[in-house]
């Protein structure tokens, strides 16, 4: 897919649950207004969602002041002026086939989600047994239009049609980041990413998407396309997900509610339910203004 962008001078990214948005699932008018005014200053603003694109646009609206949403964590990057998909991304049948049976081997519970733009819609497998799993079945509960079961008796190749964009791992807290580590080391040719799970804040989200997937190799390549240099680029997360996002950016901040383990890597900003989101732009602008004259954006 060949796209030429605007050339942009600066690039802003934030994180949407528990960053930008309140713990009332809404945006802080103050946030919105900073987001409006980095527009006027010409900063192409960026999220960066776990989120599949139908359910971003559930908790933000049409004329909501970003240029570019990068959503199921690096699948897909959508233009948000004209909804265009300008980017996106799968697992290959061969990847897809492998990891479904090793997480069925495994005794996990997971989901396949379709490929972009339609990844809320997902096929799914369940190895415990019902409702001993409550996070993920209360995920199967909220997107049950979307959701249908893996064939158990079915060939792959017809099981897993249409493929898959990755896949989401629903484990309890107990031994779920164990579970993460030995998923990194057995599914080598995958990405797998560890987030907090949005639904009951303590279950563990296991994602898998093809290798070079990722947040930040989404905002990379928007900069590469835009012109813009590293050095101006600045992103706000909270969770683990956001760990590779966090590396990348030239300037990174961590909203006060996250894990104590990322606030000890990155600059501290306020909480999603405070201006977290305003203060780290303040502060990326005052370390722009202060690198010399023609240095802010």
């Amino acid at each position: 897919m060949t796209v030429c962008l605007r050339p942009l001078p600066a690039l802003f990214v934030t994180d949407l649950d528990g960053t930008l948005l309140t713990s009332e699932q809404r945006v802080n008018s103050a946030d919105r207004a900073t987001l409006e005014n980095l527009g006027g200053d010409g900063v192409a603003r960026v999220i960066a969602t776990g989120r599949s694109l139908w359910s971003t646009m559930r908790v933000i609206d049409d004329t909501f002041p970003i240029d570019y949403l990068v959503f199921s964590s690096g699948v897909g990057i959508v233009d948000w002026s004209t909804r265009k998909l300008v980017r996106a991304h799968s697992l290959n049948a061969a990847a897809l086939g492998s990891a479904v049976a090793r997480l069925k081997w495994l005794g996990c519970d997971f989901m396949v989600q379709n490929p972009a733009p339609g990844t809320h819609e997902f096929r799914y497998h369940r190895s415990s047994r019902e409702g001993t799993n409550p996070d993920f079945e209360r995920r199967l509960q909220r997107y049950a239009p979307y959701a249908r079961a893996l064939c158990a008796g079915c060939p792959p190749r017809y099981d897993l049609s249409p493929g898959g964009s990755h896949i989401v791992v629903v484990h309890k807290s107990e031994g779920g980041v164990q579970m993460w580590r030995r998923l990194c080391a057995e599914l080598v040719g995958l990405h797998v990413v560890r987030t907090t799970s949005p639904m009951d804040g303590a279950s563990i989200w296991i994602e898998l998407f093809a290798a070079g997937v990722s947040k930040a190799s989404a905002c990379a390549w928007l900069a590469g396309e835009g012109g813009v240099d590293v050095r101006r680029t600045a992103a706000v997360g909270n969770d683990y997900n956001d760990t590779d996002l966090l590396e990348w950016a030239a300037n990174a901040y961590v909203v006060a509610n996250g894990p104590a383990e990322l606030r000890a890597r990155f600059v501290n900003v306020a909480s999603n339910d405070g201006t977290g989101v305003s203060e780290a732009v303040i502060h990326w602008q005052a370390g722009l203004k202060a690198s010399g004259p023609g240095q802010h954006y």
